[in-house]
């Protein structure tokens, strides 16, 4: 009798073991991003899972379309993978934080179409599931406050205890030296920067920009050329991708200045799909290319200045030729 006892047990415990997960009843998209706080420029590792019924009819998944905005630097091939109870992707992209804030993730979206009811002859609606949303911190002012928690209620005393006013006045005038202080010491380095020529700091980070991998390189190479850019037409170049700076300058440049940059900005942008371990020496015919266009640009734009300036001082001296002097008829 024990025997059996044992024999019945050991089945249904193998029974439980074996027993298969929970079916998937509908198509469902995971997406999770590590870390969650990071600086600007560097690479968050983002995760987005698709599942979905095998009998259901539905999209291929097609991360890169949902992600295409962003700087994404490793697209590996997804993990697959086929039950009885579900079918499923995981993806994992590698994108580098451009701005800095907080930053909604793009959320993927899943299309599918159930299977035929039995017995009917119409055809199910399609529904789409979409990852929820996931938000990264990027830079170090992008962390969300942390308020202090709540301090007990205070009760003053029956008898205000008297304000010592010199007390007062020492707070105030220290307050006010080391305003003044730090305001002496900031101020002349914010006009120094502001004077720097946007050459000079394209020239510079162009230098720097070899300082890792290719892919790097050519990331740097991109976001020199658009800051350089920016402050050259007046907008905010560096918060700009390569479509959107491209953009920019289609209305103040001229056809062919344009054409090079949109191809020169395109090429780099295409970098992020390249081999992981390109070397940085692959990039160095379009760093030469970036420094061609931005010295001939910025050659047209002093040879346009000098040359209105030339006209403003003639147009002055003009007006004050023809002006009569005191005293004639």
């Amino acid at each position: 009798m024990s025997v059996k006892l044992t024999s019945v047990a050991g089945f249904l415990l193998a029974a439980l073991v074996l027993a298969p997960a929970r079916a998937v009843e509908q198509p469902t998209v995971e997406l999770a991003a590590s870390p969650a706080t990071v600086a600007v420029g560097s690479p968050i590792e983002i995760t987005i899972t698709y599942r979905w019924p095998p009998t259901w009819q539905v999209a291929q998944p097609d991360p890169g379309r949902t992600f295409a905005d962003a700087y994404v630097i490793a697209s590996p091939p997804p993990e697959r993978w086929q039950t009885g109870e579900e079918i499923g992707e995981r993806w994992r992209l590698r994108v580098l934080a451009q701005r800095s804030g907080p930053w909604e993730l793009p959320r993927p979206i899943l299309r599918g179409t159930p299977p035929l009811q039995k017995g009917s002859d119409q055809t199910p609606a399609s529904m789409e599931a979409q990852a929820p949303i996931v938000v990264v911190q990027v830079g170090a002012l992008a962390e969300p406050a942390q308020p202090a928690p709540p301090r007990d209620l205070w009760l003053s005393d029956p008898e205000p205890t008297p304000v010592t006013p010199w007390w007062i006045a020492a707070v105030v005038a220290a307050t006010a030296t080391l305003v003044l202080g730090a305001l002496a010491w900031w101020w002349p380095r914010r006009q120094a920067a502001a004077d720097i020529p946007p050459i000079t700091t394209l020239r510079h980070s162009l230098g720097l920009a070899f300082s890792g991998d290719g892919k790097e390189a050519g990331a740097r190479i991109s976001a020199a050329l658009r800051r350089y850019a920016g402050d050259l037409f007046g907008f905010d170049g560096s918060a700009t991708t390569a479509r959107e700076c491209s953009a920019r300058l289609r209305t103040p440049l001229p056809d062919q200045e344009y054409r090079d940059i949109a191809r020169l900005l395109d090429e780099l942008d295409a970098l992020r799909w390249a081999a992981d371990d390109l070397a940085a020496a692959a990039v160095e015919p379009l760093r030469s290319r970036a420094l061609v266009w931005a010295e001939q640009v910025q050659q047209r734009v002093d040879r346009e200045a000098e040359a209105a300036a030339a006209a403003a001082t003639s147009a002055t001296r003009e007006t004050a030729g023809s002006e009569p002097k005191k005293g004639s008829r």
